[in-house]
């Protein structure tokens, strides 16, 4: 098991990560092409549309945006999801964290000389 000052540290370094993420966004971006028939019988396409799908009020909800900005909205939900991971692992280390304390003051607390 880890000591407690490489747990503090490992803590400690998670959460300057968190605070170096920068703005994010949740949900995720999805490519359309959309194809119609033209009046001989063919097929044409347009595109491709990028749209950025997300949830509000248990509802999913879809925004169309530019080629432009489609690699600005890609970083930000992946800074999303490195948020969501440090997260579960800052949960795990401080759990740790909990049960090296608690397994330390048990100890002192019931011994007798």
């Amino acid at each position: 098991m880890s000591s407690t000052r490489q747990l503090k540290r490992r803590a400690d370094d998670i959460l300057k990560q968190i605070a170096e993420l920068g703005p994010m966004r949740k949900g995720s971006l999805c490519r359309r092409v959309l194809k119609r028939k033209t009046q001989q019988g063919q097929i044409k396409r347009r595109g491709p549309y990028w749209y950025y799908t997300f949830k509000t009020n248990s509802r999913t909800r879809c925004k169309m945006i530019s080629e432009k900005a489609e690699p600005l909205f890609r970083e930000q939900i992946e800074r999303s999801q490195r948020f969501r991971e440090l997260t579960r692992e800052y949960a795990d280390v401080s759990q740790q964290m909990a049960d090296h304390e608690a397994g330390e003051t048990v100890g002192k607390k019931n011994s007798r000389p």
